[in-house]
């Protein structure tokens, strides 16, 4: 949100000394109400580096302190960290992230991004999903079509008016999440002309040319860690529902079982600390494939296999056949 002004602020100064108090670094204010930082600007850039105090986790003012007195006296302690300016300038967004490990700033400086082997797309809105979305199980199997490979595909079928739709959803690792179907007979007619009173436009249908294709997916606003899964051929997708295409499918599950690790979420949790995983994130991160790709998707795929099949044993999962327990 103020990349901005930590671009402006870095090109003309550089940070001598912080200490990240976070939260109840005042005894007056009680609660997780408000987090702060103490830092010092030198009045020039410098490449000198600064020292950086991590008082988070201190649960009050007077720990707080006695921590910072005790970095200064023993820097080794594990909450002092020194870092200069230009270790931000590798990390996409130029967060002030000056715990993050050396190794970790050199892969953003040396690797190439992930988006080069990846689109990534928001997909449509809808304006009114109470009118054009449902869940699966509340419109006709004569009119539900979840299989289409293409927009072709999907008018062949005679009745074909709800398609399945990626709303991304909650945490789920490697598959599911399938639950909506949206309005898509004659092309989406009725999403596209929505309007409101004044005959404005309120729905937007982009990245049409990745409709219907196999893709990966997050949901793009989460509570938590980041839940990467596979998506088979058939769905349109939501602007909740951020995708990502890759033709090469080993290398579309590679770069999932990549943002389901610990280290992808570890990058993302400097560069987007509300949670909110945009795809210029996501297309940001460092990644550079090795010889052993071939395990890499045998496992990974073995992983969404699991999922799939846990996730089929649910009544409200549109493959569910039969309990697993008859």
């Amino acid at each position: 949100s103020y990349e901005r002004m930590r671009k402006k602020l870095l090109e003309g100064h550089a940070i001598s000394s912080m200490a990240h108090l976070g939260t109840r670094a005042f005894g007056a204010i009680g609660g997780e109400v408000v987090s702060t930082t103490a830092t010092v600007f030198s009045a020039a850039p410098s490449d000198a580096e600064g020292a950086y105090f991590r008082l988070v986790d201190m649960g009050s003012e007077d720990e707080k302190r006695e921590g910072l007195l005790e970095a200064l006296a023993n820097p080794v302690c594990g909450w002092f960290f020194g870092r200069s300016t230009a270790d931000y300038e590798a990390i996409p967004g130029l967060p002030i992230a000056y715990w993050v490990s050396k190794p970790m700033v050199r892969a953003f400086e040396l690797m190439p991004r992930l988006g080069r082997w990846i689109d990534i797309r928001l997909g449509m809105t809808t304006a009114d999903n109470a009118r054009f979305v449902r869940l699966w199980w509340e419109v006709p199997s004569s009119s539900r079509v979840m299989d289409a490979i293409s927009l072709d595909d999907f008018q062949k079928h005679p009745k074909a008016k709800w398609a399945s739709y990626n709303k991304g959803g909650e945490f789920r690792k490697w598959y599911g999440n399938d639950h909506y179907v949206v309005n898509w007979e004659n092309d989406g007619y009725e999403i596209r002309h929505f309007a409101d009173a004044s005959g404005r436009i309120r729905s937007t249908v982009p990245n049409e040319d990745y409709y219907f294709k196999p893709s990966i997916t997050w949901s793009k606003i989460s509570s938590g860690a980041i839940a990467v899964r596979a998506r088979q051929s058939g769905s349109l997708f939501d602007v909740a529902g951020a995708s990502g295409f890759v033709n090469d499918e080993k290398l579309r599950i590679c770069i999932m079982s990549f943002l389901n690790s610990s280290i992808a979420l570890h990058a993302l949790s400097f560069m987007s600390p509300t949670l909110n995983y945009e795809g210029g994130q996501i297309a940001s991160l460092p990644l550079s494939f090795a010889g052993e790709d071939s395990r890499i998707a045998d496992i990974a795929k073995g992983a969404v296999d699991i999922a799939r099949t846990d996730w089929q044993c649910s009544e409200t999962s549109c493959g569910f056949r039969r309990h697993p327990l008859l």
